[in-house]
């Protein structure tokens, strides 16, 4: 019997909508792109209407999504170094701390003179030293594997039963044909 089709779309959706945070999840720290050109107006705007939609998300506390923003209007506009520091905050409420540093060591890198130099710096080792301590309580060895389980059986009860009566049934049948003289001789009786 084929699921309902409201079902199979539920899983689907569930599925889609999850992919975005496992994606997140799974990425490893990227170093930014340099910054080698100068955006156009369109980049400008379009760069303005992503930093927006972040301030929106991040606002609502949907910091996946204010990342995703950020970086797309981080990606347009490389010469908006202020998005970096943005980025770092909503990683580090994300708990992607590794990345959070990334985003301040680059904002450093492109910013050297930056009046918050000294403040962006202590932050950074703040978040270093989250990252050792979290490090030193993530447990040394994988936790135990769980026992396999029993697969499920393929066929419903009321089924095997039927199949179980069927197999009973020439078990007898040919219990009965080989105790006969005649068929005593035949392959399958011995």
């Amino acid at each position: 019997m084929r699921p309902p089709v409201r079902l199979c779309s539920w899983f689907v959706a569930a599925g889609l909508s999850l992919y975005p945070a496992l994606a997140m999840a799974e990425d490893a720290v990227r170093p930014y792109p340099s910054c080698d050109r100068t955006p156009t107006q369109g980049d400008i705007a379009a760069a303005k209407g992503a930093f927006d939609a972040g301030n929106g998300s991040f606002n609502e506390a949907d910091y996946d999504r204010a990342i995703v923003y950020w970086e797309d209007a981080y990606r347009r506009d490389c010469t908006a170094h202020p998005l970096l520091l943005n980025l770092a905050r909503a990683y580090e409420l994300n708990g992607l701390k590794h990345h959070a540093v990334n985003s301040l060591q680059t904002f450093l890198t492109r910013v050297p003179n930056s009046s918050e130099e000294n403040q962006i710096k202590r932050r950074i080792d703040k978040l270093q030293e989250q990252i050792q301590s979290e490090a030193a309580l993530a447990p040394a060895t994988p936790p135990p594997r769980r026992k396999h389980r029993r697969p499920r059986n393929r066929w419903p009860r009321r089924q095997r039963l039927r199949l179980q009566k069927r197999r009973n049934r020439r078990v007898a049948a040919i219990g009965r044909s080989c105790r006969s003289s005649s068929a005593a001789s035949a392959p399958r009786c011995s």
